[in-house]
């Protein structure tokens, strides 16, 4: 009874976390609770002068959007040398909760490197996302035919709460389709009960299209402005997303879906 009180807890802490994570400045100050959350988890507060209450520091700031920081996450593709760091984040049971993927059990060293051998396939493109070069997560493009692709992302459990999520799926989503011209619609699936996560995904332009059993599906489809516009991370004045940076890994074919999926 113990154990099962003590699981529920956390889950909920986790859900709890995950709502901070997607937190924007027009929603007011934090409760009490909150604050303990943050503080456990190593999120930073600031006071806010407006609301005259502490909010998180990674909290998107919709009120003044242009006075934000540029961002210090990357797009890599994974290395050897990240399979220790990967095997970890991905042993954790939260990581798992809201995936279509069973959790695992432990994760060691040797599977990790199995699956960073898998992001190589031609069928998707699979990136690490760092934050000054430690990876703290992924996000995934697998292609579903010459003009549409599926998006996925986790981030490691420790960086919940620091308003990573919602930066880098936006940053992921507005790449992909500028350099990938042949794309033309985007989509991902999310678990009902996950709204962390549909927050996610409507701050990148997703809308919720259609409902198959315990998953909806978004769906985000390439504006004509978008056909004109160039991936420029390093132009000074580039708000928000833009400011995460990508390493070119070349242009994969696109034929062909693997049997095995890798982790979402």
């Amino acid at each position: 009874m113990n154990i099962e009180n003590t699981s529920l807890g956390r889950e909920a802490e986790a859900s709890a976390i995950e709502v901070l994570d997607l937190r924007c400045r027009s929603d007011g100050v934090l409760t009490p609770r909150q604050i303990d959350l943050c503080r456990a988890q190593g999120t930073a507060l600031a006071f806010d002068p407006l609301h005259l209450g502490w909010i998180p520091c990674g909290c998107e700031d919709d009120l003044m959007p242009d006075r934000r920081e540029p961002s210090s996450l990357a797009f890599r593709a994974w290395a050897k040398s990240d399979a220790q760091t990967l095997a970890a984040m991905l042993s954790s049971e939260m990581v798992w909760r809201y995936l279509p993927e069973d959790y695992p059990g432990h994760v060691d060293r040797q599977a990790a490197e199995a699956l960073i051998e898998l992001t190589q396939a031609d069928h998707h493109l699979v990136l690490a996302v760092t934050n000054k070069d430690v990876p703290i997560g992924q996000v995934r493009l697998l292609y579903a035919g010459a003009e549409a692709a599926e998006v996925s992302y986790w981030l490691g459990e420790q960086y919940w709460g620091k308003g990573h999520a919602s930066e880098m799926v936006k940053a992921f989503c507005d790449q992909s389709l500028r350099e990938r011209r042949d794309l033309t619609r985007l989509f991902a699936r999310v678990h009902k009960e996950n709204k962390a996560s549909q927050r996610v995904l409507q701050k990148a332009r997703l809308t919720p299209v259609a409902e198959n059993g315990e998953w909806l599906m978004f769906e985000r489809v390439r504006l004509p402005s978008e056909s004109h516009e160039t991936f420029d991370a390093a132009k000074p004045g580039k708000q928000n997303s833009d400011h995460i940076r990508h390493e070119s890994i070349g242009r994969r074919r696109r034929q062909g879906l693997s049997s095995k999926e890798l982790i979402k």
